[in-house]
């Protein structure tokens, strides 16, 4: 397998950037969101495309998505800079009520105020949560 052609630097140079303003270092950050190291080195380096995925977990994070692709405007999303609740972007699994969309929707806000740092944990939690509860269902 030969080595992997570089795509852009620019896009990943400008996540490097929100990374170090926000999180301090690299590997803060990828425990943050939930990705290896190795994986988003892939991505700050220009060797892998910054997609929907993406958005959908920097956003809430406060970063403009206009900056990070094209470097116009500020670093910083207008919800950030004037302290407002940032957006929360939110999927609900297909076939769910309206009333259970409604509720992890609420859920989705109240995560999105965690501090990153705590995101970890709360993964961890999470799954125990959900493996005790499939336990009780045997």
């Amino acid at each position: 397998m030969g080595r992997r052609r570089k795509i852009t630097g620019e896009t990943g140079r400008r996540l490097l950037l929100f990374i170090e303003a926000k999180f301090g270092d690299v590997k803060t950050f990828a425990k943050a969101i939930g990705v290896s190291e190795n994986n988003l080195n892939f991505y700050i380096g220009g060797y892998r495309n910054i997609g929907a995925k993406w958005r959908l977990r920097l956003e809430p994070l406060g970063l403009n998505w206009d900056w990070l692709l094209t470097g116009k405007g500020e670093m910083m999303g207008r919800a950030e800079r004037d302290g407002a609740e940032p957006k929360v972007f939110f999927y609900a699994p297909d076939g769910v009520s309206e009333e259970m969309r409604r509720r992890y929707l609420e859920l989705a806000k109240e995560l999105s105020k965690l501090p990153p740092e705590e995101l970890p944990r709360f993964h961890v939690i999470i799954k125990a949560f959900l493996e005790g509860r499939q336990s009780k269902k045997q």
